[in-house]
């Protein structure tokens, strides 16, 4: 099934652009699932937990109008919201001081899910996800100087 989302942060894509490769994508997917794991549960009364959920993502691709990470964001263990969701993390420009955070996918679903419910279940993870990347990238990246004093080190 395909399943798509974005969000728009209030900053030019080129003072963001180099930051998408240092997030925590990985903790933000697990948790952007784990919070869908709860809506699952107290939707339809079954407490299933995956094993683990890890996102794989490759490097960011600078193309000519955006830039790309490729992912495969997978599950183990008990029938969670997908096996597998694989697609794009793209940042796209929106004007000169916007861009647009987006992840377009397509996902198997777990043996004998109601597809309509987990479709919902999984947009409201996929959701999650990007909300949380867009809110990272929102924000301004540290200061060399402040990051320095905090640890410690003189300059």
């Amino acid at each position: 099934m395909f399943v798509y989302y974005f969000a728009n942060v209030s900053r030019p894509c080129e003072a963001i652009g180099d930051r998408l490769g240092t997030l925590d994508l990985d903790t933000w997917a697990t948790e952007a699932y784990r919070n869908a794991e709860s809506l699952r549960s107290r939707l339809v009364g079954k407490d299933l937990v995956a094993t683990s959920v890890r996102l794989n993502v490759t490097e960011p691709i600078h193309k000519s109008s955006h830039t790309v990470m490729v992912i495969e964001w997978t599950a183990d263990g008990p029938a969670g919201l997908f096996a597998a969701l694989e697609g794009d993390l793209v940042v796209a420009p929106i004007g000169p001081s916007r861009c647009q955070i987006s992840l377009r996918g397509s996902y198997r679903l777990p043996p004998g899910a109601d597809p309509s419910l987990f479709h919902r279940l999984t947009e409201a993870c996929v959701k999650s996800f990007v909300d949380r990347v867009a809110a990272g990238l929102d924000q301004p990246p540290p200061r060399l100087d402040v990051v320095r004093q905090a640890s410690g080190s003189k300059s």
